[in-house]
């Protein structure tokens, strides 16, 4: 009798340009103050997918406990990051009051709260502009993706955000420190952690594959034919790229 044994492939490192991309940060499951489904946030992963049209755009993925598809009003998870001039910016899955049936999602200039720091939650009027359309929500999955344009967020290639943090929030009629109370905060006090250097559109750019191009000379003659082949000219479309050998 013999015995086998198999072992499957281990998964491909995180990789910037594939989503979810990298992961920035966790949070411990089972620490929401509420018992509202899907405010327990568990991980943030950043990535950049190539876009075709040239615009340079950041995937940000929230993942927490399976939801809800209508979350009550004026609740929002947001994530917020502080750029090298020390300007907060964020984006957030709003549940508008005037439009409470589908979450909104923009991104955002942060502004400080009653205490005078800036921990993401707050919102500076006017500065808001919609996310990308491909931003959705799967409450089945409690899995949140905010895209939006690094233009809109302050951000451009080979700048570096350097700290995120990110929450859960219910507003609340007594103000607590400003009238946002979070539900769950990662890292819990929201300090911010982590970083992300921002690409070229073109470092994610797909791997095209190589054109053949094999020419012969001559093409016809009487047997015994001597041929010579020449394969120079070969092409690869890619940016940077060449082809090596042929």
């Amino acid at each position: 009798e013999l015995g086998l044994t198999g072992s499957a492939d281990p998964p491909p490192p995180p990789n910037p340009c594939t989503a979810p991309g990298l992961p920035i940060l966790t949070d411990d499951s089972g620490d929401s103050l509420t018992e509202t489904p899907g405010t327990d946030l568990k991980s943030l992963e950043l990535a950049q997918p190539y876009s075709s049209d040239g615009s340079l755009n950041l995937r940000f993925e929230l993942d927490t406990d399976p939801g809800l598809s209508q979350q009550p009003p004026d609740s929002y998870w947001y994530v917020s990051f502080r750029e090298t001039d020390g300007t907060v910016h964020g984006v957030r899955m709003w549940f508008d009051p005037s439009s409470p049936n589908v979450p909104t999602f923009q991104s955002y200039i942060a502004q400080g709260n009653t205490s005078g720091g800036v921990d993401g939650r707050f919102v500076e009027s006017g500065s808001e502009k919609p996310a990308d359309p491909t931003s959705f929500y799967d409450p089945a999955t409690g899995t949140i993706v905010i895209v939006a344009s690094a233009a809109d967020l302050g951000l451009k290639a080979g700048d570096t955000i350097t700290g995120f943090n990110a929450a859960s929030v219910q507003a609340v009629t007594t103000p607590v420190l400003g009238g946002a109370e979070t539900l769950d905060e990662m890292p819990d006090g929201l300090a911010y952690q982590g970083s992300f250097a921002v690409q070229a559109n073109e470092a994610c750019a797909p791997d095209t594959a190589p054109s053949a191009a094999l020419n012969a000379s001559p093409r016809s003659g009487s047997v015994p034919l001597q041929v010579t082949f020449d394969g120079s000219g070969s092409s690869d479309p890619d940016a940077g790229d060449s082809v090596a050998s042929y």
